[in-house]
């Protein structure tokens, strides 16, 4: 294990580029179960791209992985040497009973109720739900018992069963939907009307 004063920075990453496709790489292909490397993974597979300090802390966290060959030490002192990686950078594969494991499994989740709304005082708009993107996933080598629930929007907006704001999320029918809008306190989220319009 490498020394604290060792780890990569931010300024490592803005310095070579390179590092944001390595780190990616590995994040990937990630099959445990840590909570910050999951996350990661899971916005890598949604489409999103990583920011400077993720790109950093997947970096860190390949420090310590024991199957991680090849990875330099960062120079201390703030970062001052860029560094670069070099291409063959290879993580070994598991074992083959292991590989033929998937790293999760979705459960057959059917939504009955397609809108979404948040009861948080701030709060007074109702999304359409993105039955497509959303999920129950429960992850090898976690905890089976709590699965990670993910909600996603039509409009792009996403919660995570670990934020805090999740517990005053609820999924609502139509005609709730239709019935909240017309008392005037709720109004339908603008970009999620258009979005399910277009796909129509």
């Amino acid at each position: 294990m490498n020394p604290a004063q060792d780890r990569y920075t931010d300024r490592h990453v803005r310095e070579d580029v390179s590092l944001i496709d390595v780190a990616e790489g590995y994040a990937q292909a990630y099959t445990g179960d840590f909570e910050f490397m999951v996350d990661i993974r899971d916005r890598l597979r949604d489409g999103q791209r990583l920011t400077v300090t993720q790109v950093r802390g997947v970096l860190n966290c390949m420090r310590h992985d024991p199957r991680v060959g090849h990875l330099p030490v960062p120079a201390s002192g703030g970062g001052a040497r860029v560094i670069r990686l070099p291409a063959h950078l290879m993580v070994a594969p598991p074992g083959d009973d292991e590989s033929r494991r998937p790293p999760y499994v979705d459960a057959a989740v059917r939504w009955k109720k397609t809108y979404l709304l948040s009861h948080h005082r701030s709060a007074q708009v109702i999304h359409h739900l993105d039955a497509r993107r959303s999920y129950v996933r429960f992850h090898r080598g976690g905890n089976r018992s709590r699965p990670r629930i993910v909600i996603q929007t039509v409009c792009g907006t996403h919660w995570y069963d670990r934020q805090p704001g999740f517990a005053n999320l609820e999924c609502i029918t139509a005609a709730e939907a239709t019935a909240l809008v017309t008392s005037g306190v709720w109004r339908p989220c603008r970009r999620c009307e258009v979005l399910t319009q277009s796909e129509r």
